[in-house]
């Protein structure tokens, strides 16, 4: 998930987009049903389950534009496997 915020936008979000970057066979092993429309878990959407601003399909656009940079996407992947490994204890 991608929160969109503003400086001033406090906890309220301009848009929250869902983007996988996996391939329709692994969704459809997450899944575990043909029932969904798979194509769309691999591609950035406006997340259904959350409020979207006016502005959210324009911040789509620009997160569909902004993840055309390869490097910028790889960062992005190492972000989301640094918070699912488990953290150390001490």
């Amino acid at each position: 998930m991608i929160k969109v915020l503003g400086q001033r936008s406090g906890d309220k979000a301009w848009a929250t987009i869902s983007y996988g970057w996996e391939t329709p066979e692994f969704y459809r092993g997450w899944a575990g049903t043909d029932l969904m429309d798979i194509e769309d878990l691999c591609r950035p959407t406006l997340d259904l389950l959350n409020p979207q601003s006016p502005h959210a399909e324009f911040f789509l656009s620009l997160f569909e534009e902004i993840i055309q940079d390869k490097t910028y996407v790889e960062r992005l992947q190492r972000h989301y496997a640094m918070f699912r490994k488990p953290a150390k204890r001490r």
